[in-house]
């Protein structure tokens, strides 16, 4: 499970929506299972219609500014403009690399969706909270 404030899950839906037909990506910092902010990172992706990608600078950053503030990166979250919330191989691989929560958001659907790889795709709750 991932619980996340209604202002942030409202906001990553409104930033999917807004880079809409490209994908969108954010680290989720947080402790434990709680998500306590959210830090939206470019797509530098070369096709990011249907992929993304992170500069490394800006993920050298987030951890550096979460270890300072006592945090860590409890999620990975991005968007599938045209398909489903749901991981692809692609999104699968990563996820082994990056073993937290990733949160997809469907622009098709309009649904958001949290999966997490633990001998293999597991769908888990997202709660959120006030």
């Amino acid at each position: 499970m991932i619980r996340i404030p209604k202002g942030l899950h409202e906001g990553l839906e409104r930033y999917a929506i807004s880079l809409e037909p490209e994908e969108c990506c954010a680290l989720l910092a947080g402790k434990g299972d709680r998500v306590l902010e959210v830090v939206e990172v470019e797509n530098i992706s070369d096709s990011p219609a249907t992929g993304f990608a992170m500069p490394d600078d800006e993920l050298v950053g987030f951890y550096e500014r979460t270890k300072k503030k006592g945090t860590e990166l409890v999620a990975v979250f991005h968007s599938h403009p045209a398909s489903a919330a749901e991981p692809s191989k692609t999104d699968i691989k990563y996820m082994e690399l990056n073993p937290v929560v990733w949160l997809i958001y469907s622009g098709r659907d309009y649904t958001m969706r949290a999966f997490t790889l633990d001998g293999g795709v597991t769908e888990c709750d997202i709660r959120v909270v006030f």
